[in-house]
């Protein structure tokens, strides 16, 4: 993830109309509406299965990957060795790229199966542009139309086709928001900070530097109407990098991982409190995505060192290699069906939950 530097959302207004002029028109997946039953469970079921009683089913996608996405449709993009992928419901599809472009790095993908990322182009001396990818077409967003601008990387989409990303420049960068071909700047950036996605309600999460360092005074933070709130850190250990924000669901709520003393441990926030999720056992964990169930998944180390893939829930860090994963197994996003993506022995691989 391109990391940038957040300060306050000037135009907190701009995005409160793009979020309410989809509501009037109604053309995109609503927020909250009922997924498509997932692969992997039968027709017609109403609700995921609970935890307690599933192992993982590894399902090889056919690519190389190191970045994955999924939806609560199953859907899942991904991108590896300069290639970019969709795969549903079986079949996968390399995802072409306009004559002019090199390749596309996926960030995102929503419930309508309309995928953001980031198209580079064939010459270094162009910039990328951030574009959006659905059914074989693609759609390159506009830039800032200033010259100190280089740059676009489209970073998340929420299922309204709201698109967030940031432009990168010989200057402070600035994050956008884009929808139906109109961008709104919002604020300018550290280059070193990170900004993460948006939720259906418009909210964003990223970092910010209150000091605008080099190297990043970075700390995480969510903007909910235009108010930036500082998700807080696990004490003073250090000023550099100490909350580092991966994702957010559509219940406001983030996690990621933040500093502690001697290593860095997976949190989980909402409504204004940090719960350390601990370890399995070791000294540090990370979390990387969360779900609208509030099931967060990521990676913790062992009293022997060794690192594992978990998955949170209400409380409890499960060692996923109880349940089916392997040790090397790296997992990289979690729909509402409790399926995950990840990658095994460097390939794109779907764990399905299954009745044990």
């Amino acid at each position: 993830m391109r990391r940038s530097r957040s300060l306050v959302l000037r135009e907190p207004r701009r995005i409160g109309a793009i979020i309410a002029a989809t509501v009037v028109t109604g053309i995109v997946v609503a927020a909250g509406a009922p997924a498509a039953a997932a692969p992997g469970f039968a027709s017609g079921a109403s609700k995921p299965p609970g935890l307690a009683g599933v192992r993982y089913k590894a399902i090889d996608l056919g690519f190389a990957a190191d970045r994955l996405t999924i939806n609560d449709r199953g859907q899942i993009a991904g991108y590896g060795n300069r290639r970019a992928y969709f795969w549903e419901l079986g079949r996968v599809r390399e995802i072409q790229v306009p004559d002019e472009f090199n390749y596309f790095v996926v960030g995102e993908i929503n419930e309508a199966g309309t995928v953001v990322g980031t198209l580079v182009p064939l010459s270094s001396l162009d910039g990328s542009r951030a574009a959006i990818w659905h059914r074989g077409k693609f759609t390159v967003l506009p830039t800032f139309g200033l010259a100190q601008y280089e740059g676009t990387y489209g970073l998340s989409i929420n299922d309204w086709g709201v698109v967030f990303g940031t432009g990168y420049s010989t200057v402070p960068d600035r994050s956008f928001v884009w929808y139906r071909g109109k961008l709104t700047p919002l604020w300018e950036n550290n280059q070193d900070s990170s900004q993460v996605g948006i939720n259906n309600w418009g909210d964003i999460v990223g970092q910010y530097d209150p000091r605008f360092n080099k190297p990043c005074t970075c700390r995480g933070a969510i903007w909910i109407r235009g108010e930036l709130i500082d998700l807080g850190d696990f004490g003073d250990h250090g000023i550099f990098y100490v909350n580092e924000p991966r994702d957010l669901n559509n219940r406001r709520e983030v996690v990621g991982y933040a500093l502690v003393a001697g290593g860095y441990h997976a949190y989980h926030w909402r409504n204004g409190v940090l719960t350390d999720l601990g370890t399995l056992g070791g000294t540090n964990s990370r979390a990387y995505a969360i779900n609208d169930r509030g099931q967060v998944i990521g990676e913790a180390e062992t009293a022997s060192g060794e690192l594992r893939p978990f998955l949170w829930e209400r409380g409890t860090m499960v060692d996923l290699t109880t349940r089916g994963l392997r040790s090397t197994d790296r997992v990289k996003d979690i729909n509402i069906w409790g399926q995950i993506v990840g990658i095994r022995d460097g390939k794109a691989t779907l764990f399905v939950p299954v009745p044990r």
